[in-house]
């Protein structure tokens, strides 16, 4: 029996083939993904905070779709425990730190490729 695979960090395989390999154009979305994504894991922790499920949701699907279709696989999947686990407030701030940490892997990796390619 195989144990599945635990997916990249970061897929830039996947990225480089949605990009059509244009660099200038990865850095400008990765740019912006890194300045976004803190900014929803505020309005995240202001929805756990004011109990808003519907914001919870809203701001996890944004994020687990931004996420996946770049190709941070663990961080969409993660971000999509916690839009389906939105409304179950005891597991609530685990799910909410699993994004967190997985948003801190992605973003170093990010941040060390494009220090790497500048």
């Amino acid at each position: 029996m195989t144990e599945p695979s635990t997916p990249p960090v970061f897929d830039f395989e996947q990225f480089d083939e949605a990009t059509a390999g244009d660099i200038e154009f990865q850095h400008e979305i990765l740019a912006e993904y890194l300045a976004e994504v803190p900014a929803i894991l505020a309005r995240l922790e202001a929805a756990r905070r004011n109990g808003n499920v519907a914001a919870t949701q809203l701001e996890a699907h944004s994020l687990k779709g931004s996420s996946l279709a770049l190709g941070a696989a663990a961080l969409g999947a993660a971000a999509l425990d916690l839009e389906k686990g939105a409304t179950d407030s005891a597991s609530l701030e685990f799910r909410l730190d699993r994004v967190r940490e997985e948003f801190a892997r992605v973003e170093d990796t990010l941040r060390q490729h494009l220090n790497r390619a500048a």
